[in-house]
């Protein structure tokens, strides 16, 4: 069947139909689209979330094995309280980050 025949043989399936049954295909054709924009939608909603969460972790990772670092050399060359005041200093770029993602300002 050639792209016309199939067209002509569409639209007269089409017009044979009655009323109610172009009606009712009509309205399946609707319902069909706007649950697959409706679902479209939905999906990027869980983006962020997802790239947030990811961020969180990658920055908690990071920040204990600053701590972790700070801790062995706590042992080592540096005092308790100097380790302390090092790893506390390394890990203010974390916190201002962390205000920056949730938003807070306190």
């Amino acid at each position: 069947m050639s792209n016309a025949s199939k067209k002509e043989f569409i639209l007269s399936v089409i017009q044979n139909l009655r009323i109610r049954n172009k009606l009712l295909l009509i309205t399946g054709a609707s319902l069909f689209v706007i649950i697959a924009i409706a679902i479209t939608m939905l999906r990027p909603c869980h983006q962020p979330a997802e790239e947030k969460k990811l961020l969180v972790k990658n920055a908690v990772e990071t920040a204990h094995g600053m701590v972790a670092y700070y801790h062995g050399c706590r042992v080592g060359a540096m005092c308790q309280e100097a380790a302390r005041n090092a790893a506390m200093g390394a890990l203010k770029p974390f916190a201002m980050a962390e205000q920056s993602i949730s938003g807070s300002t306190t």
